[in-house]
């Protein structure tokens, strides 16, 4: 079985956390209550792709305080996707979803499609979101009225993650027989 490590970053007090406990199917999904993240915190859950196919997931919620900016190179390590969450209210969040993208897509060698931009509304009703990142698959997330849609996201991302990670297993086998 083949496992993906997804990094869920964003600032501070967007809903990580939630969002995290809710794709690894854990308790506590809509607690009120915020509790700040400390470091990073990993989940580890499987998960079905459809046809047979299923996935090791570990899903790295890090911390949006920028004291914890000096973790970030080993968070990034060997990371297969990253999905940033953002409040969509918020017109100028710090970290700016540019800066995650840069050093978490960019400065690591990933693709824009190993990457995901989750709009989380919080549970209140947003207008039409515009994306900070056009060229970025995104996506809204209200997880008390569209749980089901969110997961869907979740999962088409996973797959995009999956024929990745098969590509460049494919291409590192072709290059030991050569």
């Amino acid at each position: 079985m083949s496992k993906a490590k997804i990094l869920l970053v964003g600032p501070c007090g967007v809903g990580k956390s939630v969002v995290a406990n809710f794709l690894a199917d854990q308790t506590d999904i809509l607690n009120n209550k915020y509790r700040p993240t400390v470091g990073v915190r990993i989940l580890e859950f499987e998960t079905s792709l459809g046809n047979s196919l299923n996935l090791d997931v570990e899903l790295w919620d890090c911390s949006g305080s920028e004291n914890f900016e000096t973790c970030w190179p080993a968070m990034a390590s060997q990371a297969d996707g990253v999905i940033i969450v953002y409040d969509p209210l918020i017109k100028e969040p710090s970290p700016a979803v540019e800066t995650l993208f840069n050093y978490f897509i960019t400065s690591n060698g990933l693709k824009e499609m190993q990457c995901m931009l989750f709009a989380n509304s919080k549970g209140t009703e947003s207008t039409k979101v515009t994306s900070p990142l056009p060229s970025v698959s995104s996506c809204e997330v209200n997880l008390e009225k569209h749980p089901g849609e969110v997961m869907d996201n979740f999962k088409d991302f996973l797959k995009k993650v999956f024929n990745k990670l098969s590509a460049s297993q494919e291409k590192e086998e072709l290059d030991i027989i050569n």
